[in-house]
């Protein structure tokens, strides 16, 4: 069975329409650079520099070829790779449904609760900001934190905000090599944002070329919107993204080398409340056309967030996350974060997170398929049963029922009278009881005291010397 099903939204005609309009996005406006070295080397690698203004532009001569030298992205796989939430300001408190600034110790509770849920692959590597030490420094913090208590071990942090702290970075990263062994980039990277629209500030580019000078992994994210940053049209905002994905791919090709084309999915901006979010269905629709987009390019789509604009864990919450997992999955893309969220990414819920690990187990079952042979045909089986009968009671039924069949923990599976004559409950209280029993326990650390104590002394130095 083949997931890759083609929704079509655009004909061949919008298709072309499209990508003409990202071609003129790139060589009639370009993008503002605000680095020299960083525009000076797109201008070696072919890109029409004006130095005054900062400036880059690709002509669509150039462009077409960059895109004629990719290389075509596998198909996609069975398998869907998840994530929890990251990026949080704000914890829910299980128990009492309270919400306060996320600190070091709520940020630990969140990190825990994703390394026990088993369709949860790993913990997002910025669970969020914590409020409890000094803002300068506290994606230092956070990656002690990843480090610590994360898993799979190691885990590669890569949220780098400020310029001036890539050094103490690669600090703590030699201390994780020294102390527990492999490479530099198992445990730090640079990853760096597009400030939209069509524009790499200074800083980003500074943490880009810190890591590539030294070897290191770097990436380019976006953060576009419709209607906020891109137009709010769905064809201007596609168009936008495709746009932003040909000039991060141009980065990735110049720096390392990548033969691959990627597509950028915008987030839609709600013109009335201001809010920036993923769950509507106009995302759904850009999600379809900017996979068709992306076949295009020889690419496939990426991975997205199942954010929600709920404010609790409810109807809302998983309506809102349909929108977004469905038709990313069916448009090939295989990664999906954002478990636990709330509010889009404001604040984060261990009660949202264990339902979302109850959804993200179906997604995986759904990306998963099924087989068609002559033994899941069943022939024989049905043969045996005959008119009137029952399979339950089959070797057959016995075999596969399990591998065939997802089974939920906390989704219901009784009859109305079983349930009425129970104890009631519903996917929320199954969840905040998981959530609450996950948290009693005590998380085992990665790392030793004295690992521990020379992260903290790199740290602290860089508090003070930031000052």
């Amino acid at each position: 069975m083949n997931l890759n099903i083609e929704y079509e939204v655009l004909t061949e005609k919008e298709i072309k329409l499209i990508h003409q309009n990202a071609l003129r996005i790139l060589s009639e406006i370009g993008f503002k650079v605000g680095h020299p070295k960083m525009l000076r080397m797109f201008g070696e690698f072919g890109g029409k520099v004006n130095e005054a203004e900062e400036i880059v532009t690709f002509s669509p001569q150039f462009i077409e070829k960059f895109i004629a030298d990719s290389e075509e992205i596998p198909p996609p796989s069975k398998e869907l790779h998840t994530l929890s939430a990251g990026y949080s300001l704000n914890y829910m408190e299980p128990e009492t449904g309270k919400t306060e600034p996320l600190t070091l110790k709520t940020i630990t509770q969140i990190v825990q609760l994703s390394n026990r849920l088993k369709n949860i692959d790993k913990p997002h590597s910025y669970i969020g900001t914590p409020y409890d030490v000094p803002l300068k420094v506290n994606t230092l913090y956070c990656a002690l934190l990843a480090w610590k208590y994360m898993k799979p071990f190691p885990i590669r942090y890569s949220c780098i905000l400020n310029p001036k702290l890539c050094p103490y970075f690669i600090e703590m990263g030699e201390i994780m090599v020294e102390d527990k062994g492999g490479k530099l980039s198992d445990y730090i990277a640079g990853s760096v944002f597009l400030v939209p629209p069509l524009r790499l500030v200074r800083e980003s580019a500074e943490i880009f070329l810190y890591f590539w000078e030294r070897g290191l992994p770097a990436a380019m994210g976006d953060i576009l919107s419709q209607g906020g940053t891109a137009p709010v049209t769905i064809a201007g905002a596609v168009s936008m993204g495709v746009a932003e994905g040909i000039f991060q791919s141009i980065i990735s090709r110049i720096f390392y080398n990548s033969k691959h084309i990627n597509v950028t999915q915008p987030r839609i901006f709600d013109m009335a409340r201001g809010m920036t979010c993923h769950c509507r269905p106009e995302f759904s629709l850009m999600l379809l056309a900017l996979a068709q987009m992306a076949k295009f390019y020889k690419s496939r789509i990426g991975g997205t967030s199942i954010s929600c604009a709920a404010k609790l864990p409810s109807c809302e919450a998983g309506m809102e996350r349909g929108f977004t997992a469905i038709p990313l999955i069916l448009a090939g893309g295989r990664s999906i974060e954002g478990a636990g969220h709330l509010s889009v990414d404001e604040v984060v819920s261990p009660v949202q997170m264990v339902i979302d690990n109850e959804y993200y187990g179906a997604l995986k079952r759904f990306v998963r398929g099924f087989e068609v042979n002559e033994e899941t045909l069943a022939f024989e089986v049905i043969k045996e049963v005959g008119q009137g009968g029952t399979f339950m009671g089959t070797e057959h039924t016995l075999k596969h029922y399990r591998k065939e069949q997802w089974q939920p923990e906390i989704f219901s599976r009784e009859a109305w009278n079983t349930w009425i004559e129970g104890d009631k409950k519903i996917d929320v209280d199954y969840a905040r009881d998981i959530a609450i029993k996950i948290l009693k326990e005590e998380e085992e650390s990665n790392i030793g005291s004295t690992t521990e104590e020379k992260l903290m002394k790199i740290i602290k130095k860089a508090e003070e010397n930031l000052k």
